[in-house]
């Protein structure tokens, strides 16, 4: 069974809903919709046009690692290729399946901060926080 680049970064829905849940956009790689007429967005290398297009970060299993940090050893692989392979649980708690583990830990990710058991440190509101304290006290 051969393995597409898509399945190494989080679908186009979850990659939506963590650009909603204040997550800064810090990938090297983006789900973009180009003003091109087209009605799909592509996955592209990270992009300088973030402003003039539709945007979400699409966050590879490495990156998504580092947004989780501990979190990650309550994702579970299931062996079963027929059905669904990963399966994301807390605390006894099943969170979701998912074909592949990129989306399982945007899945936990979500749920995290959903839930507020994380308080994201890599969102948007954040950083621009810092740097107008920053600037002040320049």
């Amino acid at each position: 069974m051969s393995l597409k680049f898509e399945q190494g970064v989080c679908n186009k829905d979850l990659a939506k809903r963590i650009k909603e849940l204040g997550v800064k956009q810090d990938s090297l790689w983006a789900w973009e919709r180009f003003n091109t007429g087209e009605d799909d967005l592509s996955l592209q290398m990270g992009s300088k046009n973030q402003s003039e297009n539709e945007y979400y970060s699409a966050f590879t299993v490495a990156e998504l690692g580092e947004l989780l940090e501990h979190y990650t050893s309550y994702i579970h692989f299931m062996p079963n290729w027929k059905y669904h392979s990963w399966k994301v649980q807390l605390e006894n708690k099943e969170i979701a399946r998912t074909y592949t583990e990129a989306d399982a830990r945007a899945k936990m990710l979500i749920y995290l901060l959903e839930e507020g058991y994380v308080k994201q440190k890599r969102t948007n509101k954040q950083t621009e926080k810092k740097k107008k304290k920053k600037t002040s006290e320049e």
